[in-house]
């Protein structure tokens, strides 16, 4: 979405942007770019008091919509015996990258050990 680019499409829409503070480590983002973040979102009008407003919750289901196209995309584009290959190739990979703690196990899009 226009707009949204670095911490700004992270701050979680919906949840309080304290929880979403958690994620810094993993992020890389430094102080000064999670408080611009914020006041632009502010400013948006999208986030008052740390809350989502009700322009914010649309603004967060239209990014929601096109991450969830833009993820299903290269998979479509797969047979389902491909499809179901390709999962089971990628299997090790997910449960390395699991293992490492570099996905959080509380994380914005819900992804939960392989």
């Amino acid at each position: 979405m226009r707009g949204l680019v670095g911490p700004r499409p992270q701050h979680r829409a919906g949840d309080a942007l304290a929880s979403v503070r958690r994620l810094d480590e993993h992020r890389g983002w430094s102080e000064e770019e999670w408080a611009s973040a914020a006041a632009h979102l502010e400013q948006l009008g999208w986030v008052e008091d740390g809350r989502l407003t009700v322009d914010g919750q649309r603004a967060r289901a239209d990014v929601e919509v096109v991450t969830d196209a833009a993820a299903r995309k290269p998979w479509s584009a797969l047979s389902p015996e491909e499809a179901e290959r390709t999962a089971e190739l990628l299997e090790p990979i997910a449960r390395s990258v699991w293992a490492s703690g570099v996905v959080p196990t509380t994380n914005p899009v819900g992804v939960g050990a392989p």
